[in-house]
């Protein structure tokens, strides 16, 4: 294949995995109209699962925040599992549980955000579990308004939200409102493909005997688990959660993204063998999703090797041209997605459609070397770009 042949095919690709995937959500079917009350209370019994480590800064907030959320018919419990800490996290969470009897605190359970997730399902007994973190913040219908989504059709197993990150620089906004768009759309036309660790709800049956081995993205992994199941993932508009604790910085948004990419892509190769029970909307979003997580890094150092050999190897009018050309494409690129994603800005979008391809070939290029363990990255707490342990070991689950 020539550099001119290499080049074309790689910015087609690159053209049809990002612009493309989102036309297609913006013009597809949409699965059924949705009959949703927000506030209606359901029976259902929900177990809100809470791990926490060092944080003490922000437990005493969340926990009144908890407190104040209106239950469905069949109640509110949580469980506060503390991983360890060694500041006043586990003494203010005890204070906080003598005060009101809903709330239980485990300790000491160790080996990372995983390990407590599967502690607090061991204890918890509701129907649904929502999983969620200290710097998250809930207005009082939130969780409501997700079982509503939940309970409006049999096929739904797991539901996320939208998420608001406080204090975000502009790339990290512009990335969060360029997700919440996306999974909006592809639970429109079928299911969302994953759901965001800051706060997200679950039916106990799509982890019968918890967590799979070596998993670092619990919330990827419960979107891919309730998809496997045969069934849909939502996504409650109205139930918008805000987090406090986003990455600052391009080198920590980069090594955060980096993080979670590396995650993901480890729970889309487990999954992989599993697509036959996907069902159809769900299966078509995860190929898509593989593709970007895959294809594109290759599309954009095919693009990238072909322009170097055709400048190198050009006269200087040729080279200006290619060089004009490529730049042109790109910024087409960014402006399609800008467009089909609502954003109104080009720079910005154009700064985080070269952040992101970096951080996808990154990823894909060290995960060989990457270690295995839980990182804080996928968790949305304060502590974003912190690693917090070692995956947990022995528990027996449905996806190995």
């Amino acid at each position: 294949m020539t550099a001119e042949a290499l080049l074309l095919l790689s910015a087609a690709t690159m053209f049809a995995l990002v612009p493309g995937y989102l036309l297609w959500l913006r013009t597809a079917r949409p699965l059924r109209k949705s009959s949703v009350v927000p506030d209606l209370p359901t029976r259902s019994r929900v177990s809100v699962l809470l791990a926490v480590r060092d944080d003490a800064d922000w437990i005493q907030a969340r926990l009144e925040n908890l407190a104040a959320l209106a239950e469905p018919r069949g109640g509110l419990e949580f469980w506060i599992i503390d991983g360890g800490s060694h500041d006043e996290t586990a003494a203010i969470a005890e204070a906080f549980s003598h005060l009101d009897s809903r709330f239980r605190l485990v300790r000491e359970i160790t080996g990372g955000r995983i390990a407590q997730l599967d502690a607090g399902l061991a204890c918890s007994e509701g129907e649904w579990v929502l999983v969620t973190g200290a710097d998250a913040r809930m207005a009082p219908h939130a969780v409501l308004q997700m079982l509503a989504v939940a309970e409006d059709a049999g096929d739904v197993a797991a539901v996320g939200a939208p998420v608001d990150p406080h204090g975000a620089p502009v790339l990290g906004r512009l990335h969060t409102r360029s997700s919440n768009a996306a999974r909006s759309a592809e639970a429109r036309i079928g299911s969302a493909a994953v759901v965001t660790a800051a706060c997200y709800l679950f039916r106990r049956d799509v982890l019968p005997r918890g967590f799979a081995e070596g998993v670092i993205a619990d919330d990827v992994h419960v979107a891919m688990a309730a998809a496997a199941c045969g069934k849909r993932v939502g996504f409650a508009e109205a139930a918008i959660i805000h987090t406090l604790g986003s990455p600052q910085g391009l080198a920590e948004i980069f090594e955060y993204e980096v993080g979670r990419a590396r995650a993901c892509l480890r729970e889309v190769a487990r999954f992989f063998p599993h697509l036959r029970e996907f069902a159809a909307p769900a299966r078509a979003i995860f190929l898509w999703r593989a593709a970007q997580m895959f294809v594109y890094p290759a599309a954009a150092l095919g693009l990238a090797a072909s322009s170097a050999v055709i400048l190198w190897s050009a006269g200087t009018a040729a080279a200006a041209t290619v060089t004009l050309a490529l730049a042109g494409a790109m910024l087409v690129d960014a402006w399609l997605a800008a467009r089909v994603g609502r954003q109104a800005r080009l720079a910005p979008a154009a700064a985080l459609a070269a952040l992101m391809a970096a951080v996808r070939m990154t990823a894909v290029v060290t995960m060989p070397f990457a270690r295995r363990n839980a990182h804080a990255a996928c968790t949305g707490s304060r502590e974003a770009h912190k690693k917090t342990g070692q995956p947990r070991g022995g528990t027996a689950a449905r996806y190995l």
